[in-house]
């Protein structure tokens, strides 16, 4: 069993992305985030200085923190492979993106696909979600802009950094799924080692727009092949606009889109 990772900001597409995965005949994924896995992540139980009252220096610490948060992982998704008969498990966790470089670290054959979005429509979105959704509104602050920036700027900037090895990281824009979900999908599959051919993958699309993803939820179907509008000119006055292309211009840049 292989554990591979869906990666990347909030209102990129990464959910509807694990939709279209779980939908492969070898690939598991989760309903929801794997909170547990996240919660392990931010929180060490014992601080380093705690490990060293027990005699072990504070790398040690982290590796077999590191090495139990892996085996508590991989047991748990052996056993939702073995009663679902799927080969391979895709863990889809925005949140998780700021640890890509940990990640890669516990789970050293994994692969990660990075989900990118034009920033100015992601930070156009999420402002929006906040204000209508209480869950986002918790994590982001209720229409706070700057808490947003700040959020993204410190998940992101991981990606932008020397280091992540080519083979096992692959950025992919969300436009570029809108634009050809079959090639996109052909193209995720093929990095997770698990290619299928053109006319399979056209059977998941084919499910996904009659509303047939119900582990993911009605409005997944609808929106395969449509692309969202993006929000970006009516939420924001240019104070508002200023600011983000400001904060959002070296992303922008590095992932290859034009400044808004």
């Amino acid at each position: 069993m292989e554990i591979n990772f869906i990666l990347g900001f909030v209102r990129s597409g990464s959910t509807m992305i694990m939709g279209l995965c779980r939908e492969h005949p070898e690939i598991e994924t989760d309903l929801v985030e794997p909170n547990f896995l996240f919660q392990l992540l931010e929180k060490v139980h014992y601080t380093p200085e705690r490990y060293q009252t027990f005699g072990i220096d504070a790398a040690s610490a982290i590796k077999m923190y590191d090495k139990g948060v892996r085996a508590f992982t991989e047991r748990f998704y052996a056993g939702l492979c073995s009663w679902t008969g799927k080969k391979d498990v895709v863990i889809k966790h925005p949140y998780l993106t700021k640890h890509i470089f940990r990640l890669s670290r516990i789970f050293p054959t994994a692969k990660f696909l990075v989900l990118v979005r034009h920033p100015a429509d992601v930070i156009a979105s999420t402002f929006d979600f906040t204000q209508k959704t209480k869950a986002a509104a918790d994590i982001f602050g209720k229409g706070d802009l700057k808490n947003i920036l700040k959020m993204y700027v410190e998940w992101m900037a991981p990606i932008l950094q020397a280091g992540l090895v080519q083979e096992k990281v692959m950025v992919a824009k969300f436009e570029d799924f809108i634009a050809s979900p079959a090639t996109f999908l052909k193209t995720i599959f093929n990095f997770f080692g698990k290619p299928l051919d053109l006319t399979e993958i056209n059977n998941i699309i084919k499910l996904a727009n009659a509303n047939k993803l119900s582990l993911v939820g009605s409005a997944l179907g609808g929106s395969v092949i449509k692309p969202p509008r993006s929000k970006f000119e009516t939420l924001f006055q240019e104070p508002g606009k200023n600011l983000i292309r400001a904060q959002m211009r070296s992303f922008t840049t590095a992932f290859g889109y034009k400044e808004k």
